[in-house]
């Protein structure tokens, strides 16, 4: 896919605080400013890097410079779209500031080159300071910012890299339309089979080639982003409706109860059932 190089200004401010809703695609990009985002609301698959992988609310994720990323939203119309926390600022915010204190947070950013997944008790306690920041002028966020990223840096042992490489590198606009199609293809029929021939078809390409063109495009196999995009359609069920797991498999396209149970459980890391209780952030 194309990355789009965005560009981020905040003359006025040495780092951007922002609450959006998102109920678009967005753009495939990337940006010299270290990210912090916090999915409040919206399921689906997000790529970072060659990472495509299933996303739920509260999904939380530190992203080093110029790591390509996006968030695509999975579901119903009434039910699609992002409801997200982000913090932006330069990678090196705090070497700036000239205190030797600060001078261990850049082995964060280090660790967020390829991306970091916040979890566990570095979760909680993130949650509570970005809430905090809703209600503060951004004088008082600056110390919040500081805690924020004390917090990472007491947990980095326990908090998991998210991609094994940047993954998809720039394409041109003509493979860029293709692998659209190919995705809102795959979105539309997430309860079918969806055969590689098919999805060659509709990208113009011989299935021999199509595997290569995929991961060219995406950082991913074909097979890894249907089980994402899959998983993240019974995320939103499961949260959503109170229907038989068993059914929910069925409509996401899967063959059986236990190879839907074996995949979301490697996918997003809790059981269909844990995940249904209220277990979602367990990885």
């Amino acid at each position: 896919m194309k990355i789009f190089n965005e560009h981020v200004s905040h003359p006025d401010l040495s780092f951007r605080y922002l609450r959006f809703q998102n109920s678009e695609a967005g753009q495939w990009h990337r940006h010299p400013q270290i990210e912090l985002t916090w999915i409040e609301s919206g399921n689906g698959v997000r790529f970072i890097g060659d990472s495509a992988t299933a996303f739920v609310a509260g999904d939380m994720v530190l992203l080093g410079p110029n790591l390509p990323h996006i968030w695509l939203s999975v579901g119903d119309t009434d039910e699609a779209g992002l409801s997200a926390t982000v913090l932006q600022l330069p990678a090196d915010f705090f070497e700036r500031t000239g205190w030797p204190e600060l001078k261990q947070i850049q082995h964060v950013i280090d660790r967020a080159a390829l991306g970091l997944q916040i979890n566990g008790e570095c979760y909680q306690r993130v949650c509570e300071l970005l809430a905090t920041m809703r209600h503060i002028s951004n004088l008082h966020r600056l110390p919040v910012l500081l805690d924020v990223f004390a917090s990472i840096h007491d947990h980095l042992p326990q908090l998991n890299t998210i991609a094994t490489s940047r993954g998809a590198t720039d394409s041109g606009t003509e493979d860029n339309s293709r692998i659209q199609k190919v995705l809102d293809w795959i979105q539309a029929n997430i309860e079918g089979e969806l055969r590689v021939e098919d999805a060659a078809a509709i990208a113009c390409v011989t299935p021999a080639a199509f595997s290569r063109f995929f991961r060219r495009e995406t950082g991913k196999t074909y097979v890894k982003y249907i089980r994402a995009v899959r998983c993240s359609a019974a995320c939103l069920r499961l949260k959503k409706t109170d229907r038989p797991i068993a059914l929910i498999a069925q409509e996401c396209g899967f063959a059986n109860l236990s190879n839907f149970n074996r995949q979301f459980l490697d996918e997003v890391g809790v059981t269909p059932t844990q995940y249904r209780n209220g277990s979602a952030h367990s990885r």
